[in-house]
């Protein structure tokens, strides 16, 4: 596992886990996409995405991510919020946290954890450092290089498809 993990939320077209486990999700929610599984880890991160219509088309609309630097919201339309206050772009959040925007898309960098792009049609990739490898949960799998046993949810369950997986990941404090 000598390459970092790479996730990739497209809803209506298309997913893949960071161990390759693939298949499509369009149900409009606020899923954990991945998150360090120990809140007490160092460098501990969760980070959301929101599903929502645009023009008809299932898409993410916003990322939230809740770090100990900042709680970071950011929207396709280039709108961004630092612990609840507008931001604007580049935000330089801490040593280990910056937002940026390149050709459209919006990165949020947590060194040396991870880099998540939000591109204008809604697709989300997630990079993530190798040595989270077996130390994630969300719906991009837990980055042990086996992709048969990402399909689980919150309880570590295997579930039958990504529909399931990514419903068993809606995050609760957010969906109703």
């Amino acid at each position: 596992m000598e390459q970092p993990g790479h996730c990739t939320l497209a809803p209506a077209t298309r997913f893949v886990s960071f161990d390759s486990a693939t298949g499509t999700t369009t149900a409009t929610s606020i899923y954990v996409m991945t998150a360090l599984c120990d809140p007490r880890r160092p460098g501990w991160f969760r980070l959301l995405a929101d599903v929502g219509e645009n023009q008809d088309r299932p898409a993410v609309l916003a990322l939230h991510l809740f770090s100990p630097p900042a709680f970071v919201t950011v929207k396709r339309d280039k709108k961004v919020w630092v612990n609840g206050v507008p931001a604007t772009l580049p935000v330089e959040v801490s040593s280990t946290l910056s937002i940026t925007e390149t050709h459209g898309t919006i990165w949020i960098t947590q060194k040396p954890e991870f880099v998540a792009g939000l591109s204008t049609t809604g697709e989300v990739t997630v990079t993530v450092a190798r040595d989270l490898s077996k130390h994630l949960c969300g719906i991009c799998g837990n980055y042990d290089g086996n992709a048969a046993n990402d399909l689980r949810g919150p309880d570590g369950k295997l579930v039958g498809d990504v529909v399931a997986m990514a419903k068993a990941w809606r995050a609760p404090d957010f969906t109703h």
